[in-house]
């Protein structure tokens, strides 16, 4: 709103010794006096108001309907109804994620409530930026491993994420993190570095053994004319356990992660990759290659091969299953999402076992 302005009524009190005799001119002095006050409490309260109109809240929304051979029926699902809360001032930065998953519903029981679907921090942090190349960052955040910091539903290529996900390499973790982005040339760098709780997903530390890894990616295709992206990244975790916990490891075992990942846009054609792997006998492995076409404006059609060893005792996890995807991503507007595939899974225990499924999802940023 638009406040009058108050110039004529100074002005004319300014000129008060012009105009006035004496007793009127102290009057007018006070008045002044008063008016200037009003003003100054008025200009701090403008202040308040625009330190706290900074904060912003958006999010996105998704909903999945799935086939199951294996489960041997279909199934509709509200899946995610994610917040994001904000603010940014100067160098300083504060973000975080809410996630309502599959119809939160919590009802009162004895002796427990009863609960559905699920309510998630996904991460919380501050951040302070020095300049593009050196960034602070502490809190719950994301590990930067490609599907952890793209998970975003509007943003995924298809709705069941890889196989890996989650099994090989932490999601998330609680700590410090340094990160930034220097370019020279037309060759780009990409680096984030962290420490955290020795199990990257424990809130408090049950020992001095910390965790932490970081992350390297090369940003190369400056170097070609034809290439909108050609990023090579390596990356490795140290934690006190792998996630989720395999037999026979223990809690306090210490594990390290190491993989690669490979991002390739052009004009028409896309390429994922990516290789996880724990180390030890019996360290979980995980692999995706997902090769995409673009064939016409905001369509996009794709194929994932994929498998995951969890090295588990065999018989307890379904042995090294393989997926094949294929499907398409539909962006009808900037901010959403359709997306319809089908998978293939075999696994080996028992043996020649396959499931198939037919997903559809719509997913929007709002």
């Amino acid at each position: 709103m638009t406040r009058p302005s108050r110039l004529p009524g100074l002005l004319s009190l300014l000129l008060a010794p012009l105009l006035l005799p004496a007793p009127a001119l102290a009057d007018r002095l006070d008045d002044l006096a008063a008016e200037i006050m009003q003003l100054r409490e008025e200009l701090e309260q403008n202040k308040i108001d625009d330190a706290n109109s900074g904060v912003r809240i958006n999010g996105y929304y998704s909903f999945d309907i799935i086939t199951d051979s294996g489960a041997g029926r279909s199934t509709f699902r509200q899946h995610s109804f994610n917040l994001f809360v904000g603010r940014e001032w100067d160098r300083w930065q504060v973000l975080s994620e809410i996630e309502y998953e599959d119809g939160v519903t919590v009802k009162e029981g004895t002796p427990n409530p009863d609960v559905t679907g699920a309510v998630a921090l996904e991460y919380a942090w501050f951040q302070y930026q020095v300049n593009d190349a050196f960034k602070v960052r502490g809190g719950k955040f994301l590990v930067p491993e490609y599907w952890n910091a793209h998970h975003f539903a509007p943003v995924t290529m298809s709705t069941a994420p890889p196989l890996l996900v989650k099994k090989v390499f932490p999601d998330d973790a609680t700590g410090l993190m340094l990160h930034g982005a220097t370019y020279v040339g037309k060759v780009g760098a990409t680096y984030s570095t962290w420490v955290t709780n020795g199990d990257s997903h424990a809130a408090t530390d049950t020992s001095d053994h910390k965790g932490g890894g970081g992350k390297l990616t090369l940003n190369l295709g400056g170097l070609f004319s034809t290439t909108g992206r050609l990023d090579l990244s390596f990356f490795g975790h140290h934690t006190l356990r792998d996630y989720p916990p395999p037999a026979p490891l223990t809690p306090t075992q210490p594990v390290d992660i190491t993989g690669l990942e490979l991002q390739i846009n052009t004009r028409l054609l896309e390429l994922l990759a990516e290789y996880v792997h724990q180390d030890g006998a019996s360290g979980p492995e995980g692999f995706y290659v997902q090769p995409a076409v673009r064939v016409s404006k905001g369509v996009r059609l794709f194929y994932r091969y994929e498998g995951l060893d969890r090295g588990l005792v065999t018989g307890t996890d379904g042995g090294m299953p393989i997926r094949h995807t294929g499907g398409i991503n539909w962006r009808p507007q900037p901010n959403m999402t359709v997306k319809l595939e089908g998978n293939n899974t075999r696994y080996d225990v028992p043996a020649g076992t396959t499931v198939q499924q037919l997903l559809a999802s719509v997913a929007l940023f709002f």
